[in-house]
Parts: structure tokens; sequence; C-alpha cells
């Protein structure tokens, strides 16, 4: 008789886990969660690094830029703690100047803004947080020094052969004069392109007045007459010297005057009582503008006024 073994088959059970083998499984899980929820905050930190890096080096480039334009300024028309207004030399190769603004504007905006010979302003940064023009200035006697040499081949590092001519000193002498038209004799030495005018005014404390200035020729018996160029009419609230803007012409060298009228107590002119020629006529040329000619009867004397104007 023939036997057949069958193979034979052993069943186990598995046992359930242990209290201890859970403790290390959930301790072991807790370190991975920490170590992905750590991975995810340092990506995230990387992510928004960047983000920073970006916003920095945008704001380095237009403060890089701002700072060049401001190093080529020539002529400054407006100053404040947030903004500037000034010219610098012709870039569009049109044979004028470029006027170039940079403001920054507060809350909610916080902007630091541009705009170039009044165009609209456009703004270069956003959530500026705080923002100062640090302004100096100094006192310079005597002729200018010697520049040092430049790359011709940069526009922006030529100099200027600009210049003023007038009395430059603040004189002493405190006078109102006001609603009438204060012209000073002075005397170009050579053709060139009048931009603005330049004077020296005393305001009172909490005080202001409308301020205007003009330039004319002079006529045969050596008065003041023929306008030539003058500003518009701005009320002035601070004392010191004030440049006005006017119409840019060319004048060939020789005698001219410069004059101002106020038309407010609060201002007051300085003058030197010896050594010049000033002319004093009753028109308040803040109301009605500056006459072509200058009026009949005016007062001879004298004195010489801190104004000067700025020539290209």
């Amino acid at each position: 008789m023939k036997t057949t073994r069958l193979p034979s088959v052993s069943v186990f059970a598995r046992r359930g886990y242990s209290f201890v083998e859970l403790i290390v499984s959930a301790g072991a899980a807790t370190l991975l969660m920490l170590g992905l929820s750590s991975a995810l905050f340092l990506s995230d930190e990387a992510l928004n690094g960047i983000g920073i890096v970006e916003e920095r080096t945008e704001a380095a480039d237009v403060q890089a830029a701002m700072l060049r334009d401001l190093s080529q300024a020539r002529l400054f028309t407006q100053r404040s703690a947030t903004s500037a207004t000034f010219q610098v030399p012709d870039r569009d190769a049109d044979g004028q100047s470029e006027t170039m603004t940079y403001s920054w504007v507060g809350s909610p905006t916080n902007e630091l803004q541009y705009s170039i010979n009044g165009s609209t302003t456009v703004p270069l940064l956003s959530n500026v947080q705080g923002f100062d023009f640090g302004w100096a200035s100094r006192s310079m006697t005597g002729n200018a020094s010697t520049p040092p040499s430049m790359d011709p081949n940069s526009w922006g590092n030529r100099w200027e052969t600009g210049g003023n001519f007038g009395y430059e000193d603040v004189f002493s002498g405190v006078e109102s004069d006001r609603r009438k038209i204060i012209a000073t004799r002075v005397t170009l030495d050579s053709e060139q392109k009048i931009i603005s005018i330049s004077v020296y005014l005393s305001i009172s404390i909490l005080g202001n007045s409308d301020v205007t200035v003009a330039m004319y020729g002079v006529d045969n018996n050596n008065n003041p007459n023929n306008l030539i160029t003058n500003s518009s009419t701005e009320k002035i609230g601070s004392s010191g010297w004030t440049t006005f803007g006017v119409a840019p012409v060319t004048i060939p060298a020789g005698e001219y005057y410069l004059a101002l009228s106020h038309r407010d107590d609060d201002a007051s002119f300085r003058y030197a009582s010896t050594g010049g020629e000033t002319h004093v006529a009753n028109s308040d040329a803040c109301k009605r503008g500056w006459d072509g000619s200058f009026p009949n009867g005016a007062i001879e004397d004298n004195r010489k006024i801190s104004i000067y104007a700025t020539y290209e």
C-alpha cells in the first residue's frame, strides 16, 4: 500500500504592537513632521529673502540714479525735505536743459515719484517708509577754483560754463519799499543766456509776501528801460536767497538793471548805501505786472541791492 505525504503548512498568528513599540513609532513620526515643517519654513523664508533682495536691489538702483542726477544739478528751483526740482544739462540734444523733480508722497501710498520737463509724474518706488533730503549749504567768496579733469565722453561729467552777475553779498541795510519797483544797476562782461534772477529777502516771522523780479536795459539817460525778461509772482514765506526762473533770453555784454517788487510789509530787501546805482518808482508789479518801460519820476540813489542774475 502506497502512502502519500502531504506538505505541511504552518500558520502563525501576528501578535499586536506592544505599548513600547507604539511610543517609539509616535516619537519617530513626530520627529519626521518637525523635520518637514522646518523644511517648509526654510523654503518659505528663502523665497521671501529673494523678494527682499530684489526690493533692495531696485531701491539701490533708484537711489543711485537719483544721486547721479542730483550730482549733475546746476540750478535748483525748489527744495524741501521731501522734494527737489532742479536743472541738469541737455539730455535729448535739443539745446535746452532738462528740469527734473523727485518727490516723496507719504501715507497711504508712500511712493517716491519722478517727473521730467513737466511730464506726468510716475512712481519709482512704493512702500518707502521714510525719506528726507538733508540739505546743507555754505557761503563762498572769491573766484571759483579750477575744476578737476573729467571724462569728456560722459555728458554728466562735463563742467558748465554758467555763472552769476550782480551782487551776491548779503548787505546789512534792510528796507521794505513795498508796492514799488526797485532796480539796481549791474554789469555783464560777455554775451550770455539769462535763466534766473535771485534776490535776498528778509521775511518777518510767520509772515509772507508776493514777490516778482525782472531785468531792464539802460536807456540814453542811464535809466532802467525796455523790459527784457521777468518772473511770475510768487509768495515767499522764509528769509534768504530766493531764485526766480525767467523766460531765457540771450543778451550782449553791457549794463543792465535787475529789479524786484513785493506787496507786503513782511518782506524787506538788503542793500549797501554806497557803491551802486538804484532807481525806485511807484508801481506794484506784483499786482499790475511789469511795465515795458520804467515809470517816470523814479528816485535815484547810490545804493546797491543784494540781487544777481544767473546765466548758462
